[in-house]
């Protein structure tokens, strides 16, 4: 998300752009939930042990 943002429009430097509510949002979550490495590794190992058919 940062690189799409840095990439299309700064960072932050243009509100209007819909890319900028995004990166918003997506900071939040992050901030809320928690980085998404923790996740992926907390969802890939059972996925890893079980692969869905």
């Amino acid at each position: 998300m940062q690189t799409a943002q840095h990439l299309h429009g700064g960072f932050g430097a243009d509100v209007d752009y819909p890319l900028h509510h995004y990166h918003a949002r997506a900071k939040h979550l992050e901030l809320t939930l928690g980085p998404a490495a923790a996740h992926e590794e907390t969802l890939g190992d059972p996925l890893a042990a079980h692969p869905p058919t």
